[in-house]
């Protein structure tokens, strides 16, 4: 888990991005509330990652380019913000991100496509 924010009585209202190992392959994964994205990685290299979300639509990046994105059908919050908000482990302490986490941000309003271009480029 690289960032986990959720709420646990509730089966959506999530904000989760992960990286899992099977069977040698390598995936990012991205999900707000339950919409879900999955991109095969090369493993040992840096990459960008984004999520973005205003009121009902999202979008994932990778390396500053957009790589998902849609509106949400039903949108619910979890309703606890940072103080549920985990990076590095997931809420329950047991799935550990095992590498490097680097200039780890949230911002408290969705960027632009080319302020996330940017800052992918830049760092």
């Amino acid at each position: 888990m690289i960032f986990g924010s959720d709420h646990d009585a509730l089966a959506f209202g999530s904000s989760l991005l992960y990286v899992v190992e099977t069977a040698g392959i390598v995936e990012v994964h991205f999900n707000f509330s339950g919409q879900e994205y999955t991109q095969v990685i090369t493993p040992s290299t840096w990459y960008h990652a984004a999520m973005k979300r205003s009121v009902k639509d999202y979008e994932y990046y990778i390396d500053g380019e957009s790589v998902y994105s849609g509106s949400f059908t039903d949108y619910n919050s979890a309703g606890n913000g940072v103080p549920g908000s985990t990076i590095g482990t997931s809420r329950v302490i047991d799935r550990f991100f095992v590498g490097y986490i680097d200039d780890l941000r949230i911002y408290n309003r969705a960027l632009t496509d080319e302020e996330i271009k940017i800052i992918a480029e830049n760092d």
